[in-house]
């Protein structure tokens, strides 16, 4: 979670708290009025000519005498400023030793597509993600208009992604993307004119673009609303979100929270964050009136069973019909599930938080938070995890999928361009590893719900002769009495402690003022029967390294 996030989560979690279960509503709930909204089903033969384990050769020439080079192109490393840099290609389907006549694009010498980079973190890597846009007036390739071609370039597997999404294929009440693996080679002519031959740029994984045509092959509405969550914890966001007709709307802004990829008509959604924030009205009408239960359980056990935990406020998208007030989630992005976390070689473990397991991952959402509160929900959503365990999300399926991509996957690791930025040597183990994972983070999600839920830290402040502490109040699912530790030091490591206070039952503290300097502290959350919990912060030093649980305060 950013900081721009602690930030506005804060500011709520300490002015309205939230996190209370004392504040949950207590009024009275007729469910006999209530009509549930409809099943999400689409037409899943759109995935009938898939081959889990099959591989394509993908040929692009990127023409010369442009406004951008290759080079210009993946050196965009930021995908949220002004510079988008795009190229002229042509795009074409072979074999692995070329184009090849009957297939698309042979014989062009004219541009029918662009290419641009993608991705968020991943601009970063020395191995890029790239993102072809095909021209309309040529046929759409596979079905598809926009193909993106993923590197996964911090996957050792370079599987997790694709795993997911084939799972999701055959798992009721919720979409996956279509996926497929790519060979790509590149003939850069806007380096060098004369360039004959095509460079091998390696394994890429191909994932389907949520759009409209991906609405209108599953038979879904192409004129209901489809919303991409870009910073979306399920807030009202007043400043950012208003109805398209507002004298104040600004769709730049508006999308800093949502892209919007279908109607332009934001009313549904605003109405329905009226409901999901007024803490007025029973959560479980809430999402009855506005959701679908079987879609919500499923997308939350789904992410919890495969271990993605990136997905409290991205990865995600919304989508409603055009007649019905319900919102249903579609999944986006798994590459970071399956022990993503765990991988071999990698120290990423270090960097996840203990409130980062369980429900607590998303009790920063306002939505997920309100609705794992009432325990009849936590019991649901076992249920559902449990249910995908014995019957679809088996560890013999997992060994089957994994077993047809690995001759495909295992020829490139090991050899040029994809062997130089892989860990080889722990590419079997971890490649298998990953088999039990759905079980272990079932287990581990059970193990999590007994710990008190995580807290934000304020800003410490002057009030009188007194420096203040304050911070978010936390919840126990379990009703356990919760009690509070804080702690003070010079250090982010807390080597040397200036300040411990212990067994704080309120949520502040006023002390006496400290001189002037840079500080840090932190909060430990334990419960009555010995689990503890930290805070949601963390603070990020100038040599990169991630301590859990702390903020950082300056006193003048």
């Amino acid at each position: 979670m950013n900081a721009k996030c602690l930030r506005v989560l804060l500011v709520i979690a300490l002015l309205t708290p939230l996190l209370s279960a004392c504040q949950r509503s207590t009024m009275p709930r007729d469910s006999a009025e209530l009509a549930r909204t409809p099943d999400f089903v689409y037409n899943r033969d759109v995935y009938i000519n898939d081959e889990d384990g099959s591989l394509k050769y993908l040929y692009v020439t990127v023409k010369g005498g442009g406004k951008y080079t290759l080079s210009d192109v993946e050196g965009d490393r930021y995908g949220s400023d002004d510079f988008e840099p795009t190229v002229e290609v042509v795009f074409q389907e072979g074999d692995a030793e070329g184009p090849v006549a009957g297939y698309y694009g042979f014989g062009l010498n004219d541009s029918n597509a662009t290419l641009e980079v993608r991705g968020a973190t991943s601009r970063l890597a020395r191995q890029k993600s790239y993102k072809l846009r095909l021209d309309r007036r040529m046929s759409a390739w596979n079905g598809l208009w926009t193909i993106n071609l993923n590197k996964h370039p911090y996957d050792l597997t370079r599987v997790r992604n694709k795993l997911s999404f084939d799972y999701m294929e055959v798992i009721p009440h919720i979409a996956g993307l279509r996926t497929q693996f790519v060979q790509l080679f590149i003939r850069d002519l806007s380096k060098n004119p004369a360039a004959t031959g095509f460079v091998d740029y390696g394994l890429f994984t191909m994932v389907e673009q949520p759009n409209n045509l991906f609405l209108r092959v599953r038979g879904l509405d192409t004129e209901g609303h489809l919303y991409k969550a870009e910073f979306f914890e399920f807030h009202r966001y007043p400043d950012h979100l208003k109805h398209q007709e507002d004298p104040d709307y600004d769709e730049g802004k508006f999308q800093q929270i949502l892209g919007i990829r279908g109607n332009q008509d934001h009313s549904k959604l605003l109405g329905m964050l009226d409901d999901v924030n007024n803490l007025e009205l029973d959560i479980n009408d809430v999402v009855d009136k506005h959701f679908n239960r079987n879609n919500y359980l499923t997308w939350l056990a789904v992410n919890i069973l495969f271990g993605n935990i990136d997905t409290r406020t991205q990865n995600f998208m919304l989508y409603s019909p055009s007649d019905s007030d319900a919102w249903y989630f579609l999944p986006w992005d798994y590459d970071g599930a399956w022990g993503f976390y765990g991988q071999l070689g990698k120290d990423r473990e270090l960097r996840r938080g203990r409130w980062e397991k369980g429900a607590s991952n998303y009790w920063g959402v306002v939505l997920h938070r309100r609705f794992l509160q009432e325990p009849e929900n936590v019991q649901a959503l076992v249920a559902k995890m449990e249910h995908l365990l014995e019957t679809i999300i088996t560890t013999d399926r997992t060994r089957a999928l994994l077993g047809a991509y690995h001759p495909v996957v295992s020829r490139f690791v090991g050899r040029m361009p994809d062997a130089e930025y892989l860990n080889t040597a722990d590419f079997e183990q971890e490649f298998w590893r990953i088999v039990e994972e759905p079980t272990k983070n079932l287990a581990e999600f059970r193990q999590a719900l007994e710990n008190p839920m995580p807290v934000f830290l304020g800003v410490p402040f002057r009030e009188g002769e007194k420096l203040v502490f304050r911070w978010s109040e936390s919840d126990d699912l379990q009703g356990d009495t919760i009690v509070y530790d804080l702690e003070v030091s010079r250090t982010p490591d807390f080597a040397e402690i200036l300040i411990r206070q212990t067994d704080l039952v309120k949520n502040e503290v006023a002390l006496n003022p400290l001189p002037a300097g840079a500080y840090f502290w932190r909060v430990l959350i334990r419960d009555s029967k010995g689990n503890h919990q930290t805070a949601f912060d963390r603070y990020l030093s100038e040599d990169n390294v991630n301590y859990l649980g702390v903020s950082r305060f300056e006193v003048d």
